[in-house]
């Protein structure tokens, strides 16, 4: 499995994902889970894509690098736009969660799972486009 490279391209994460939201904190739970639920769900489907008859074992250690394109601000879109670099990486928490959920590696510690570069794009460069792309790469 070292070597394995999967791309699993999500939608901007809720703005109840991130840590500066000031909604009520029930909301910030669902879009949570919500979020989490759906990085399991495509990264099982990018899984299934590699390997269709025996699942993979848990990878050893990974990286995790995030790609954003922020797109056009809709009128009450819900979703999360990050400002900086750091703000992005606490926003995908829930989808790191996910990760583990669909088996892909034990646990979301440093001794199994590192981050990588986290690009954003500005609204001007992505146009319509408004997407996070994870690219997982298996270390070991």
């Amino acid at each position: 499995m070292k070597g394995l490279v999967l791309t699993i391209k999500l939608p901007l994460p809720p703005a109840g994902a991130s840590s500066n939201s000031r909604s009520h904190w029930s909301k910030g739970v669902k879009d949570k889970r919500d979020y989490r639920q759906a990085a399991e769900l495509f990264c099982t489907q990018a899984i299934r894509g590699i390997s269709t008859k025996t699942p993979l074992p848990f990878a050893k250690r990974v990286r995790v690098s995030s790609e954003w394109w922020l797109g056009r601000r809709l009128p009450q879109d819900g979703r999360y736009r990050p400002r900086d670099v750091q703000n992005a990486v606490s926003a995908l928490k829930a989808a790191f969660d996910g990760l583990v959920d669909a088996q892909l590696v034990k646990d979301d510690s440093a001794q199994y799972f590192e981050l990588g570069r986290c690009v954003l794009h500005s609204a001007k460069d992505s146009g319509t486009r408004g997407e996070v792309a994870l690219t997982i790469e298996v270390l070991e």
